[in-house]
């Protein structure tokens, strides 16, 4: 097989697993924050942890950039 070929056939199998991928591709019918929101409807330690960590990641940002 020529190299071209070779190329060309790659770019035919890449092209048909965007095709894929593309398909699959799901439309939301909400915001993704609002998918979100009840993430920890029924876990109070969780949401806790989460917004510890939030507020940690938020503190060091807030340390790099003042730097």
């Amino acid at each position: 097989m020529s190299k071209d070929a070779e190329i060309e056939k790659r770019i035919s199998r890449l092209e048909e697993a965007v095709e894929r991928l593309s398909s699959q591709k799901e439309s939301p019918s909400q915001p993704w924050w609002k998918r979100r929101a009840a993430l920890f409807k029924n876990d109070l330690a969780a949401y806790d942890e989460a917004m510890a960590l939030g507020r940690a990641w938020r503190e060091s940002d807030k340390a790099t950039n003042a730097a």
